[in-house]
């Protein structure tokens, strides 16, 4: 149930209304069997992974609550990083420098077994495991009450609007908003419809065409001039644009029909903007996660900058492949 289908927008239709007709203490009962019934869509399988994820993370914020030392806490705080590390690296990770090692192996003559695992990829892995991630952080720094209710807490790692694509919310913007009492306002109905109009506009007009240009173009990279290889590339940019800040618009819109804001920064400059470019600034990442707040310095940076970084290493992918292309044709 992608966003751009029409399955999700009749099921996002279908969620806003009852919403709009429960009362308040059954809201986040309901919105957490859709968010599950939303992910299992995807794959059911992918919900023990979710759900276990979820409940080892609340019990972590209680432990650290209820911790009588500095030392039991950090350690509570580091298993947990250590948890999530291990996580992303078996699911995202592990088959990628198995197969990069056999490969490797082969090359200098030896023959090794495959050892990949296979495992399916979870969708939005990443998302909820840093979003839970800075739960556990907050908690920690004393930023952030441990949550008490399972449900409040669950639904804060995956309220379905912003579950497999983003934008990562901090615990200390979107987890209160479950506790308090929602009223949907005339406000919220324009700006969240106004939000997902901008967001398939961006979406389903500017990045699905211009990926089928960009498609085209690079899919005969032997033959195209320099000329032809700078469009595709700054082309290219724009399609990873529209897709990420199309995807955060929708999520924005959908959660704000519901009474839920979903926090952005506030606009940053795009890599080509700093070389006198200018170009639509748009940040993929509400409510930064910096470096300050982890504890691990290595992971940190990746998680402060994840999608901003994507679309850079995939800009300047493009244009290493356009500049490459230029070589050949002058060669």
């Amino acid at each position: 149930m992608t966003f751009n289908s029409l399955q999700y927008a009749a099921f996002l239709a279908v969620v806003v209304f009852v919403v709009w007709q429960l009362p308040r203490r059954a809201r986040n009962g309901f919105l957490l069997a859709a968010s599950y019934l939303f992910y299992g869509s995807w794959d059911w399988r992918f919900l023990a992974l979710i759900v276990l994820s979820t409940a080892i993370g609340y019990t972590s914020g209680l432990s650290i609550a209820h911790a009588h030392s500095e030392a039991r806490r950090r350690q509570i705080l580091a298993t947990r990083v250590a948890m999530n590390i291990v996580v992303l690296g078996v699911f995202k990770y592990f088959d990628f420098f198995a197969a990069n090692a056999e490969r490797l192996l082969r090359a200098l003559g030896l023959e090794v077994p495959g050892f990949a695992l296979g495992v399916i990829l979870p969708v939005g892995v990443s998302f909820y495991t840093f979003q839970e991630l800075s739960y556990v952080v907050d908690v920690y720094r004393g930023q952030l009450k441990a949550a008490r209710r399972f449900t409040d807490f669950a639904l804060f790692v995956c309220f379905f609007p912003q579950l497999v694509a983003g934008p990562i919310e901090r615990a200390q913007s979107l987890l209160p908003q479950f506790k308090l009492r929602r009223h949907v306002t005339a406000e919220d109905l324009r700006i969240g419809l106004w939000l997902l109009l901008k967001g398939y506009f961006m979406k389903l007009v500017v990045a699905d065409n211009l990926g089928v240009v960009v498609d085209d173009i690079f899919s005969g990279y032997g033959s195209f001039t320099g000329g032809t290889a700078l469009a595709a590339t700054y082309a290219f940019t724009f399609q990873v644009y529209g897709d990420f800040a199309g995807y955060s618009h929708i999520a924005r819109g959908a959660a704000r029909l519901m009474g839920i804001q979903l926090r952005l920064k506030p606009k940053r400059e795009l890599p080509h903007q700093r070389s006198g470019f200018r170009s639509p600034s748009f940040d993929l990442i509400s409510s930064r996660i910096s470096s300050q707040d982890f504890p691990c310095s290595g992971l940190a940076p990746w998680a402060a900058v994840r999608w901003s970084s994507t679309c850079r290493c995939q800009s300047g992918t493009g244009t290493c492949s356009g500049l490459a292309a230029m070589r050949s044709q002058s060669d």
